[in-house]
């Protein structure tokens, strides 16, 4: 039997269920697979799990716009070796710059 990426898988997240950043997040995830659905030019399920993912693997890599002093997550990255360049874009000003972050994840963990 094949298992497609975009079906659920068997999951227990009850040490996160306390958070209020966990609802939160949720309730973000399920804003945006909405707006995709009903916008499907944009991207398909398999685009949306793999930008989620690409977030949730990239979440350290916040960098503060130097207009606005907000921090950006990266919208895209390269990644080589043990380093990310990430491409980053402010919505507020519409700024656009890369910014450069180990992509050795024990090493980002130090800095969090």
């Amino acid at each position: 039997m094949t298992i497609d990426a975009t079906s659920p898988r068997t999951f227990d997240h009850a040490e996160l269920i306390q958070l209020p950043e966990y609802h939160a997040l949720r309730q973000a995830l399920d804003a945006l697979a909405q707006r995709l659905d009903r916008e499907q030019d944009i991207t398909d399920r398999d685009g949306f799990i793999a930008a989620v993912t690409d977030m949730a693997r990239t979440s350290y890599a916040a960098d503060d716009c130097d207009h606005c002093r907000e921090p950006v997550w990266p919208h895209g990255a390269d990644v080589t070796d043990s380093w990310m360049n990430g491409r980053y874009y402010c919505p507020i000003c519409n700024r656009a710059w890369t910014c450069g972050y180990t992509a050795d994840l024990e090493i980002a963990a130090m800095f969090i």
